[in-house]
């Protein structure tokens, strides 16, 4: 063998162990919730391995990539100067830490107001995808804007900007619409229209409002204002509606209208791209008038009411979106001026919760699992006002009946689907079944009060998202009612038109 053999066998070394190490002080892979197991074990095909240069780029991108996907995105990781001798090599991993946030803003909203959503705490500690993810959604929370974000090297060793780009969206936005969900009593045919007009103000704001009239010359119309402090979006409101009255009253044709005015609040937790939490409330004053025999009689009432809740949504799993709803609502309802005719157990204090569950998993390409639940229970044994129970029928409830049909106030109601989304873009076939059972808490209406529904249907979606829409609900009850003993069927159709 020769002295240039024995020279070249020398210099070749072959690591045994890849030691990794963490630059950022007090961090350990257990408070980052990461596996140096599995890092190991992804780069262990290396181990063994004669040392080389482009080996010791692959273990380092390995190892960045790993440490980015598990949340934390302006991870690096390098080779220090060391001694080879031991056949160990050290690779130390550094996390990003966040300089600054800057906003370049370009959307006519005022630079406070975008401002005003950061978390000015998060400068200095290690940044990670859910931190830079809840920044940019509580920004794009603003009405009117669109934004996109990266990160930058800052000015610090270790330190990432991020930088968001706030640019300006549509600033006004108009839906005419027209259906069949009413009643006799308020009108069948519907036809409305819903107006919102963003950033007026220049904080991000939104002032929306309807108007909407009926073949019965019902009009209901409603506007509603959004405005930030900070994060904290509040929204004061005034609705003029109508309802349809049930339980007892249904059978007469009995119905009401209500004007009610409020504010509600709305504050983001924590928005994530996997999940999300609002804490919401609201107070709601109405002035509630009940007409009975064909508006002969009418009872006037008022009410107060508060509710507090969360909101949000889970996308833990693949292929699934699941929002959720819990609020509890407490009020009040009295007397309002002169009356005659149903003044009942329905006055004073009264209470409920209500739960809303909707969840969406994709099992394949063109197919979409639907799954919702509505839930609403009595908190006390009280007897609700007509405007606060539920209905199980109409276009939102158990498709076979009408608005009304089913009323309580205890209701629990579900529907199952799969939608089909067909080869002609934009056309969708959802086969559905409607369950429901609504029941009182009051054992005066316990007997004769409680219903169940149940059906079978077709829903047909046309849609272009920034153009127009045509939708048909077709269904038909499985059971027949029981105050008439028919098989219920009915048939909802709504159109409407974007600008």
């Amino acid at each position: 063998m020769t002295n240039s053999q024995t020279d070249q066998n020398e210099a070749k070394v072959f690591v045994r162990e890849y030691i990794l190490h963490i630059d950022n002080k007090d961090l350990t892979f257990k408070k980052l919730r990461i596996s140096e197991k599995e890092i190991q074990d992804a780069i262990v095909e290396y181990r063994n391995q004669e040392l080389s240069l482009q080996n010791l780029k692959d273990i380092t991108n390995i190892i960045a990539y790993y440490c980015q996907v598990s949340g934390y995105p302006s991870a690096t990781a390098y080779i220090p100067p060391q001694d080879l001798s031991s056949n160990k090599v050290q690779i130390n991993i550094a996390f990003g830490t966040l300089g600054k946030v800057i906003i370049k803003n370009n959307s006519g909203v005022r630079d406070y107001a975008l401002e005003s959503k950061l978390n000015k705490n998060l400068k200095g500690k290690v940044i990670t995808t859910k931190n830079v993810e809840n920044e940019i959604y509580k920004i794009n929370e603003i009405y009117g804007i669109q934004t996109n974000a990266n990160l930058q090297s800052g000015d610090g060793y270790g330190e990432s900007d991020v930088i968001i780009e706030v640019n300006k969206g549509d600033s006004a936005t108009l839906t005419l619409y027209s259906n069949n969900y009413g009643t006799k009593e308020t009108g069948r045919f519907r036809a409305g229209m819903s107006q919102s007009l963003s950033n007026i103000a220049r904080q991000g704001d939104n002032l929306n409002f309807y108007l909407q009239d009926s073949d019965e010359n019902q009009i209901d119309y409603g506007i509603n204002y959004s405005t930030f402090i900070g994060n904290l979006k509040i929204t004061p409101f005034a609705t003029q509606g109508h309802y349809v009255l049930g339980g007892i009253y249904r059978n007469l044709g009995f119905y009401g209208d209500s004007m009610n005015v409020g504010v509600n609040f709305s504050y983001p937790v924590f928005l994530y791209t996997e999940y999300s939490l609002y804490l919401v409330s609201g107070f709601t004053h109405k002035k509630i008038k009940d007409y009975y025999l064909d508006g002969l009689v009418s009872n006037e009432k008022a009410s107060n009411s508060v509710n507090l809740g969360i909101e949000g949504t889970y996308k833990g799993l693949e292929n699934n979106v699941l929002s959720y709803t819990l609020n509890f609502t407490y009020g009040n309802v009295e007397n309002d001026g002169d009356s005659s005719g149903f003044n009942g157990v329905n006055l004073g204090n009264f209470g409920k919760m209500n739960l809303n569950l909707s969840n969406e998993y994709q099992f394949q390409e063109r197919l979409t699992h639907i799954f919702q639940l509505n839930y609403q229970k009595v908190i006390g044994g009280a007897v609700l006002d007509s405007s606060e129970s539920v209905s199980l029928g109409g276009p939102y409830g158990v498709r076979a009946y009408l608005e009304g049909e089913g009323s309580a106030d205890n209701v629990v109601s579900g529907t199952l689907g799969i939608r089909f989304q067909t080869p002609l873009e934009g056309l969708y076939l959802t086969p559905f079944y409607d369950i429901g059972y609504s029941w009182y808490e009051n054992k005066e209406y316990q007997s004769e009060n409680h219903y169940f529904m149940d059906e079978m249907g077709m829903q047909i979606l046309y849609t272009r998202s920034a153009n127009f829409y045509v939708k048909m609900d077709a269904a038909r009850a499985v059971h027949r009612f029981k105050h008439d003993g028919e098989h219920r069927a009915r048939v909802y159709v709504s159109l409407g038109k974007y600008f």
